[in-house]
């Protein structure tokens, strides 16, 4: 019975990303994106880049179906990696992304450039095993006083969207 109950509830908790309110919700954090949280902007990483990532819009079909984003999990396996199939991802992060804080002295990005990363920087991967195993996004950073313990999901939320990258996660630069 609690299965089929969990079951449902998750059903539930991604129905809403079919919805146009989901679509617009997307679009509108696309746009806002360049409002960057100060307690993120004052933050200066060591070794690592802190950007804040664009999402990527689902697609909406000319009879208003909004398609949401989604992408093939990687799992561990006893012969290597396995594919768990498509997965609606809570954090649909595209390659592109603002930079919000560098190390000192690094010159090659700095505030403000927006910025192409690679398709493993912003990979969603599985924390733990069996039962336990939960999706992550694998770069994910959240400030130290953050309400949030894990990264945040929804995408009203003002620490949403940060990840940390190493220099070499950033292919290009606009």
């Amino acid at each position: 019975m609690s299965e089929t109950q969990q079951s449902k509830a998750e059903t539930n908790i991604h129905a809403y990303k079919y919805q146009p309110e989901y679509a617009e919700q997307a679009k509108q954090y696309n746009e806002t994106l360049l409002n960057l949280n100060p307690d993120y902007t004052t933050i200066t990483p060591l070794r690592k880049i802190l950007v804040r990532c664009y999402v990527i819009e689902p697609t909406v079909t000319e009879g208003g179906l909004v398609m949401p984003y989604k992408q093939m999990l990687s799992y561990q396996t006893k012969s290597g990696q396995g594919k768990a199939g498509e997965f609606e991802t809570d954090w649909p992060y595209a390659d592109k992304a603002v930079v919000v804080s560098v190390p000192d002295g690094t010159t090659l990005v700095k505030q403000g450039d927006i910025v192409q990363l690679t398709r493993n920087a912003v990979e969603i991967r599985v924390a733990a095993e069996g039962n336990n195993a939960v999706p992550i996004i694998a770069n994910g950073f959240v400030h130290v006083d953050s309400k949030n313990e894990m990264t945040p999901k929804n995408m009203d939320d003002p620490d949403y969207g940060y990840v940390l990258v190493s220099l070499g996660e950033i292919e290009a630069k606009y």
